[in-house]
């Protein structure tokens, strides 16, 4: 009951601040900084990291901002299947009266918090850099790679607890598959949230790879999973240069103290011939992520 309730107020929260950047608040967003990978990747620990330096503002997955510009983002809700959300979207997808609604909502976050730079996390995002290059022309994207055979194990683990998927969401990522040359025949093989994992964050890498020629090389960086838990001061070094930033001592402190790998390693070795047929030839190229 107490969940449902704080859900209630969280969406009327929502609400009232999109209405009210909406109205009152005309201001472009500059240099923004898109976290992408796969669901279960790291994104929220690099993501939370980040949030305690002094000049970021930190959104973690602001669904409801996207979806009130452009409901066909939705693929999670009850009504995303209504709204015709879709995993990917591009830059002809972008409606110049939504984007700067968009750029409001965001700068929006900004003057309350009274912070300098703007960080942004969702994983969908990974399938929509043309559309946020759009939106944003002088962004900046940090793609966190972990091994997929990791990922696909805790998604499963997390679709077994509260879910993962849904119906709708494992239809949108069949569709893309299919439509992808030499990729649909996968979507059989995946019978279980394991297999599909592994689908997902193949899907996930390619997308981000594909998309990595539309930018400068100043402006995407690739970390990977293993360097933040195990070198996490000089990773984040690396990821705040990216927006021209210095690491401090708050960022610092809170990695060497709090981060930590949560789960089992994958074993040492090759990954199995069936995680190979899913995942193709990218898992052995981030075996050690």
């Amino acid at each position: 009951m107490h969940s449902i309730v704080r859900n209630t107020l969280r969406g009327c929260a929502n609400r009232f601040e999109i209405e009210l950047a909406s109205r009152f608040v005309h201001r472009q967003v500059n240099r923004p900084l898109f976290i992408l990978g796969c669901g279960r990747s790291g994104t929220t620990a690099l993501g939370g990291l980040l949030s305690k330096h002094p000049h970021i503002k930190y959104l973690n997955e602001p669904r409801h901002m996207w979806i009130a510009c452009y409901p066909e983002a939705d693929i999670w809700s009850n009504k995303a299947r209504a709204r015709k959300g879709r995993i990917a979207l591009s830059a002809q997808d972008v409606r110049h009266l939504d984007s700067r609604r968009l750029h409001s909502l965001f700068a929006f976050q900004l003057m309350k918090s009274r912070k300098s730079l703007l960080v942004e996390k969702l994983p969908i995002n990974s399938f929509r850099i043309p559309f946020l290059i759009a939106h944003f022309p002088d962004a900046r994207f940090v793609h966190i790679v972990r091994n997929g055979v990791e990922v696909a194990r805790s998604i499963a683990r997390r679709s077994a607890a509260a879910g993962w998927y849904g119906k709708y969401k494992w239809e949108l990522l069949g569709d893309y598959a299919r439509a992808r040359a030499g990729l649909g025949g996968l979507v059989n093989l995946c019978h279980t949230d394991y297999e599909r994992g592994l689908l997902e964050w193949r899907l996930s890498l390619e997308a981000v790879h594909d998309s990595a020629d539309l930018l400068e090389p100043d402006a995407f960086l690739e970390v990977s999973y293993a360097d933040l838990i195990g070198a996490p001061a000089e990773t984040l070094t690396r990821v705040l240069s990216l927006i021209g930033e210095s690491p401090s001592a708050n960022v610092v402190d809170c990695a060497l103290r709090h981060i930590e790998r949560r789960s089992v390693a994958a074993a040492g070795g090759a990954p199995s011939s069936g995680d190979l047929q899913i995942a193709g030839p990218l898992l052995e190229r981030y075996w050690r992520s």
